[in-house]
């Protein structure tokens, strides 16, 4: 510009003139169009900034939507923890009663056991074995065995009773500990978006 302002000068002709304002109104025009450009790229830019912000906007929706995954599957496996410990109790129930079963079992064998030694050592003797003492002798053993098994049914029973309540004491603190865990999740995101 300052070149083409020196040219007319030196010229001294209109025509010099009409081209440095030829040229002054093209630097003019170039620096309003660099200008333009300049505001064009920062409106680009300021587009391309919201776009990003928007775009870490829905990250926080997506972070929203795997916190509350991650609640939910904590929940769930609290509450297979529970129903786990409530399984292994229950098969500890299961042992219990298998294991009085066979209890049982052994005492009435005993029991025969006894009640043939004392029938052979009273045939032995030469004792009528349905009458008077040995019939008396055998009569107890029954009494005696058929009370052990009763008491032991009843203990059984107590502690598969117990078996029970603790089974179900641990469903259900682990179903507490998942709701709890869900609504810890949900207050969570109550609290983000509250």
């Amino acid at each position: 510009m300052a070149i083409a302002a020196l040219g007319s000068l030196a010229a001294g002709g209109t025509a010099a003139a009409g081209t440095a304002a030829a040229a002054g109104t093209a630097a003019a025009a170039g620096t309003a169009a660099a200008a333009g450009t300049a505001a064009s790229a920062a409106t680009g830019l300021s587009s391309l900034f919201s776009t990003i912000g928007g775009g870490l906007g829905g990250l926080g929706g997506v972070s929203s939507i795997l916190s509350g995954g991650v609640s939910v599957l904590s929940a769930m496996r609290q509450m297979a923890a529970g129903e786990e410990k409530a399984a292994e109790i229950q098969t500890k129930a299961i042992d219990d009663r298998m294991q009085g079963a066979q209890r049982r079992r052994q005492m009435t064998r005993e029991a025969i056991d006894l009640i043939g030694g004392n029938d052979v050592a009273a045939a032995a003797a030469g004792i009528d074995l349905g009458y008077g003492q040995a019939a008396d002798a055998r009569s107890r053993v029954l009494d005696d065995v058929l009370m052990e098994t009763q008491i032991d049914r009843q203990q059984e029973d107590a502690r598969t009773m117990n078996y029970k309540r603790m089974a179900r004491r641990a469903r259900k603190s682990g179903q507490l500990s998942g709701f709890l865990s869900l609504a810890e999740g949900g207050l969570g995101l109550a609290e983000r978006y509250g």
